[in-house]
Parts: C-alpha cells; structure tokens; sequence
C-alpha cells in the first residue's frame, strides 16, 4: 500500500481517535481510479469516481461500520480465490441505489452489501446486513418486512446474512427476527471477520452453525 501511495495511486488518511492514533485508511486516488477503469474497459467519465466522495469517508461517522463492511467481503474475495471460486460484490451506495424509493416495489431496503458466490456446485446470494447494535426488536421486525417485499417482487436474493457485533445480541436480536420468506442466518462479527466461510453462520428456526455455502436455502416468496 505504501507503494501505491508513492505512486499516487491511493490516498490515504488516519481518521480521529480519542486515544493513540487510527491506522493508515486508504481509498483510490484519481490516477488509481482511472487505472482500475481502463483495466475494465470503462470510459472514465462513465466510472463512478469523485474525489470530493473521499472526504466524505474521512469525515463519515458510519467509517468504522464502512471498514468492517468492506473487511467482510475482502476476506470473502480472498476465501473465493484461493478455492477457484468467484465473488461478485456490490457495494452499500449501489446496493441502496437498486432499490430506490423511486421504484414501485414497495419499502426501501439499504442492505450493506450484496454478494453472490458461485462454487463448483453451487450458487447462493445474499444481502449483508452489518448491525452496530443500535436498532430495538421492532425495528428489526420492519427491516425482515421490508424483505419480505423485495422477495415477493420476484427480484429477491436466496439468503439475508445478519453479522452482529457480540453473541448477546445475536442472541436477543434472533427473538425479532421472523421469517422473511427465504433464508436468514446470522453471525457474531469476530467469528466473521476470522473467517467468513467457517461454521460461523445459524439459520433461523435452527442449532447448527453452517457454513455460507452450506445453508439450506426455502423457497421464496411469489404471492403479491
């Protein structure tokens, strides 16, 4: 990484800390970014970059919550490759931005990602979302409605994965999760963060813990 910064291809910053100091933060620069959109064969003024967006992450309160995110599916990518296996990742804003309020399907839902693992033998796909422990029994049970929804358009995803952040409140917050008319599994964030593809991951209504692949997908809901 300190190369890529020499290079000018990152930018990097230390956010604020009430004690010691923060490690190296690092986002793409602008020559990065047109690096990275001439290897996909986008035109720059058609790749989703702005430089202003990077001091809106230096300053951002949800930074820590945006690192762990994107530390989820880095370690995942990493998983992937190293078994021949492929991960297709999208980011919260373009996660958020495919259901907005615009749309008719009903309540907004803003996942904190999207991943779809396709292995030798099987496929899932999911929606992540990354709880900080801030939202009461009723509302999660409005978060699993509003899935329920998106399921029922035909549009919906296999799985919703929950990551919190201690076994006590996996543990509460399950009393508030009902079903969601496809597979919900949720996870402790230290167990993820070791190894997002362990026996890490316990559907609803179930005592085993599974691994991603492994988790018995339902069927999903087609009633309108």
């Amino acid at each position: 990484m300190l190369q890529l910064y020499r290079l000018g291809l990152v930018e990097r910053f230390r956010p604020h800390v009430p004690t010691g100091s923060a490690p190296w933060h690092y986002t793409l620069d602008e020559p990065g970014a047109r690096l990275v959109a001439a290897r996909q064969e986008v035109d720059f003024r058609d790749f989703p970059f702005k430089k202003a967006r990077i001091f809106d992450v230096v300053g951002s309160p949800r930074l820590r919550h945006r690192v762990e995110c994107n530390g989820f599916f880095a370690r995942l990518a990493l998983a992937c490759r190293r078994r021949g296996w492929k991960l297709e990742w999208t980011g919260e804003r373009r996660a958020a931005a495919q259901w907005d309020s615009s749309m008719t399907v009903g309540p907004l839902i803003t996942p904190d990602g999207i991943g779809r693992i396709t292995a030798a033998d099987r496929e899932i796909s999911f929606y992540l979302e990354y709880d900080r422990g801030t939202e009461n029994h009723r509302q999660l049970e409005n978060k699993i409605d509003r899935y329920r929804v998106v399921g029922r358009t035909g549009r919906g995803l296999d799985a919703l994965l929950f990551v919190f952040p201690s076994a006590a409140r996996e543990r509460e917050a399950r009393r508030s999760l009902p079903g969601a008319g496809f597979t919900v599994a949720t996870s402790v964030r230290h167990d993820v963060l070791r190894d997002p593809f362990g026996m890490v991951w316990l559907p609803l209504h179930d005592d085993r813990r599974r691994m991603i692949l492994d988790l018995p997908l339902e069927p999903r809901d087609k009633g309108g």
